[in-house]
């Protein structure tokens, strides 16, 4: 018989030993996960979360226990007093790795449903973000009228406004890099070397200490990491997966590089990079359960036949990108010696250069003109495709 032990919304007060048996969490009414086990932590999450707020944090699931499980409950404080032990909080880490992974299951099969011009314009519109949010990165230490300027008139767009939904809404944790147990494991990049390669097993995980670094997923670059103090890779490192992406270093780059054999002996003697570690877990699994909930709604709209309805705005945003790109071209032109907008313009062009044509397509192609009027009303909708950019899970 089935049990729930906290759904939705309720407030997360404690963590679960799972002994033995199965349970499940459940997304929406219709997605669910499923786990079988034997004496590990669940439901620790939002209790990590919690910790790192300082603040009571609510359930971004449902948990329900099946059958003949055995689950001892575990209070927060206790959770709390043995969280950073190693083998517990690496245990807890793999169990939240996994949920990520079932989770991200559960997204790209949604994506894969959407109508072909939602998922163009969410791209379209989080690469327009994106490129906004490097602009203002800069604009921190670059005191131009024309770069506040263009900054101001992109965030009254609708390309701005609507790719914020789709950008992560989980915080940032970030690691203290300059801390003496981390200085030992630095290592430098040159500009141009490849850090690591799509399809080699992930041996290491990457806290970045200085510089910047391209993320490409079949050789089409799909982000930038430049944020002090951002661990990269440990999803791979703690389940032994292969990398999903290349990253290659576009300056001088500075990381901290913890291999597999490293990691126990690192986060012993260095329990907060441990906990941050473990707390950037769990602000991706929120994350991934949110942008489930999202593309549930959209998906909806599309099975209720509402999905020719972003053909429209589909174009406003393509219209809106493209002009960003020609005036950050156009200042780029018209000042050569800077480096920074040199390498977004670059950077940001390949990128743009495939979106924007893939946009064309959705556009013009949605209906064969030729066949408009032999053909049967519902074969004329633009079907969806598979994004071939996006990785199975984000572990780099």
């Amino acid at each position: 018989m089935a049990e729930k032990l906290y759904e939705i919304g309720q407030p997360a007060d404690k963590a679960y030993l799972l002994r033995s048996g199965e349970v499940e969490y459940w997304v929406t009414k219709d997605d669910y996960i499923l786990f079988e086990a034997q004496n590990i932590i669940i439901g620790a999450s939002e209790l990590l979360i919690a910790m790192s707020r300082k603040e009571v944090i609510s359930r971004h699931m449902t948990l329900i226990k099946k059958g003949d499980a055995v689950i001892n409950p575990i209070k927060a404080e206790k959770l709390a007093s043995i969280i950073t032990t190693y083998t517990i909080g690496f245990s807890v880490a793999r169990h939240i790795a996994e949920t990520i992974t079932k989770l991200h299951g559960i997204l790209s099969n949604k994506m894969n449903k959407l109508h072909e011009s939602e998922r163009i314009s969410r791209d379209v519109t989080k690469a327009y973000v994106e490129i906004m949010n490097l602009l203002e990165q800069e604009s921190l230490n670059q005191h131009f009228p024309w770069l506040f300027s263009l900054l101001e008139k992109g965030k009254k767009s609708g390309a701005y406004n609507f790719g914020l939904s789709f950008i992560s809404k989980k915080e940032e944790t970030s690691v203290d890099v300059d801390s003496a147990g981390l200085i030992k494991y630095k290592r430098i990049y040159p500009k141009g070397s490849i850090i690591c390669k799509q399809g080699d097993k992930a041996d290491d995980m990457f806290i970045l200490m200085d510089g910047k670094i391209e993320v490409r997923i079949n050789n089409n670059p799909i982000d930038i990491i430049s944020r002090k103090g951002t661990i990269i890779g440990e999803m791979g490192l703690i389940l032994q997966k292969a990398r999903t992406a290349t990253l290659r270093a576009l300056d001088d780059t500075h990381m901290v590089k913890i291999g597999s054999g490293d990691m126990a002996s690192v986060f012993k003697n260095d329990t907060q990079t441990f906990f941050d570690m473990m707390t950037a877990l769990a602000f991706r699994e929120y994350d991934n359960c949110e942008k489930i909930r999202e593309y549930s709604d959209m998906v909806e709209l599309v099975t209720a036949g509402h999905g020719d309805t972003m053909e429209g705005q589909l174009v406003e945003y393509s219209e809106e990108l493209s002009k960003l790109m020609s005036d950050i071209a156009k200042y780029s032109d018209e000042n050569p010696k800077m480096d920074w907008l040199q390498s977004i313009n670059e950077l940001s062009s390949k990128k743009i250069t495939n979106l924007l044509l893939d946009a064309s397509k959705v556009r013009g192609d949605a209906v064969n003109q030729d066949d408009t009027d032999s053909q049967p009303e519902k074969e004329k909708i633009y079907r969806p495709v598979r994004d071939t950019t996006m990785p199975e899970i984000d572990w780099y």
